[in-house]
């Protein structure tokens, strides 16, 4: 198999808006770690490559200083590692799809690189695509909350359209907390603004939300979504400019 060797805060992350809208519970350094390492796939492959992260490239794109953080290599082992055991649930018309993330990874005795597999039953979400959003990776390595990063993907998907209504069960749904925050007030302080003022603060859209009510209660939540900062398409050479939406 090829392999595609660094990672770049420049390089374009593409996948199916399928997987954008899929369930699945990760930590925020798991979902980082792999937004990262779908930013080295290249769409427009037939198949997956061995993606290898060197440590120092990944450690330079979230600012963490190896010397200060001796053992930052074995986190990032115990993070992919435990990531061949999380699940992925991908809606489907005809039905669900669940598969894992990752098939294999290697570790490197020199301790400055890992190499991982994305598994074979993703390339359809990967590879070939047709209905897609794409974003920098550079727009997701400051973000310090998992629902930041998860609505982050889900914005830029409608980010052309201007506008994304969510139902408020679906939203929670979406968001992996649909067993939590009975009170929308709640909701809305620890999820809401905080998703708010760090994609906003830190990526290239921003957003503000409207509240759809039934009767005295929210029904619905509308996001307000514009572009943040231009952004430099001109050094990615064969990219599509746009994807199509759902």
């Amino acid at each position: 198999m090829e392999t595609q060797k660094r990672l770049n805060e420049n390089s374009w992350s593409c996948k199916d808006n399928r997987l954008i809208n899929a369930s699945y519970k990760l930590s925020e350094r798991e979902l980082k770690l792999i937004l990262l390492i779908a930013s080295m796939v290249n769409p427009y492959d037939e198949d997956f490559k061995d993606y290898i992260i060197s440590i120092k490239d990944f450690a330079k794109l979230l600012e963490v200083d190896l010397i200060a953080n001796e053992n930052f290599y074995s986190r990032v082992k115990r993070a992919s590692g435990l990531l061949l055991s999380k699940r992925v649930t991908i809606h489907e018309t005809e039905g669900d799809f669940q598969t894992v993330w990752l098939c294999a990874i290697k570790y490197y005795d020199n301790g400055r690189e890992v190499a991982v597999n994305f598994h074979p039953k993703l390339k359809n979400y990967y590879l070939q695509l047709k209905k897609f959003a794409k974003y920098r990776s550079k727009n997701i390595i400051n973000l310090n909350c998992e629902y930041s990063l998860k609505l982050y993907e889900c914005l830029k998907q409608y980010e052309e359209i201007g506008a994304r209504i969510y139902d408020l069960g679906e939203l929670k749904k979406f968001l992996g907390v649909e067993n939590q925050y009975d009170r929308y007030y709640n909701l809305k302080k620890r999820i809401l603004l905080i998703t708010q003022k760090e994609i906003n603060e830190k990526t290239d859209i921003s957003f503000e939300f409207e509240e759809i009510k039934e009767g005295r209660n929210i029904r619905a939540i509308k996001f307000h979504i514009r572009n943040n900062k231009a952004i430099d398409e001109v050094c990615i050479n064969n990219v599509p400019k746009s994807g199509s939406h759902k």
